[in-house]
């Protein structure tokens, strides 16, 4: 069996997929996101005082991160995100954790290592 180097798991592509959205006519091309990438979303989403995690910022959270096009600006997009069509924003977020490797559920530690 050949085992990969450092270098080519560095190396590797993330994987990509289109989200067809009938209800803005149209289609986004997504990738995969690194686990850091997840984490520092589930951070940010999750209230620090409850421990609860805001699902609709996570959504918009992971749509920045992991949308390739179109591409959106972390901030200001993130937050107009919030407030477009939760069906639309909730399945591109779904298809990204699935590219990743990632559930809704996972551990917020996913990633940090």
């Amino acid at each position: 069996m050949d085992y990969l180097t450092f270098e080519e798991i560095l190396e590797a592509t993330l994987p990509e997929d289109d989200v067809e959205l009938p209800e803005w006519n149209g289609a986004v091309r997504v990738r995969a996101i690194t686990g850091a990438e997840w984490a520092k979303a589930k951070r940010l989403a999750t209230n620090k005082r409850t421990d609860a995690l805001n699902e609709i910022k996570f959504a918009a959270l992971l749509t920045v991160a992991g949308c390739i096009e179109p591409k959106f600006a972390p901030g200001s997009d993130q937050q107009l995100l919030r407030q477009a069509a939760a069906g639309a924003i909730t399945r591109i977020a779904a298809r990204i954790g699935e590219l990743s490797g990632f559930e809704d559920d996972e551990d917020d530690d996913q990633g940090e290592a």
